[in-house]
């Protein structure tokens, strides 16, 4: 196997080994293997050796897939958006500070503009400090 094409696949094992599993969203794992697999189809290599390195990294692809093609699997694959915590490592929502546009659907133009600009309607109600 190709030097390069054994890099990408032992980083690629590393998304799909016994420590990632449970600790990485399944929606990662695949997105993080399938940046693998394009990286090596943009090799300047022989298709032999691309190929060897390919047929690796789809099994392992299928190997991630498996469990949530099962029809026990109720989890969102991405966990709900997660994200990598940086000072502890862990993957959660908790982390993930974006505002996701899935969750609005196609009220999420207009929560943005109420988050943006205040309902006029709702009076500011002043206290005197007296």
């Amino acid at each position: 196997m190709n030097h390069i094409v054994e890099k990408f696949v032992k980083t690629a094992g590393m998304y799909v080994g016994k420590k990632a599993n449970g600790k990485m969203p399944p929606a990662v794992q695949l997105d993080r293997i399938l940046d693998k697999i394009e990286r090596i189809t943009k090799l300047d290599i022989t298709d032999a050796e691309k190929k060897e390195g390919l047929d690796i990294l789809w099994d392992m692809y299928a190997k991630v897939q498996k469990p949530l093609s099962k029809s026990n699997y109720t989890e969102d694959e991405s966990w709900g958006n997660a994200k990598k915590d940086q000072e502890t490592g862990w993957w959660g929502r908790e982390y993930n500070t974006e505002v996701n546009q899935t969750t609005y659907g196609e009220a999420f133009t207009d929560v943005i503009d109420s988050a943006q600009v205040p309902n006029p309607t709702t009076k500011i109600v002043r206290y005197d400090d007296d």
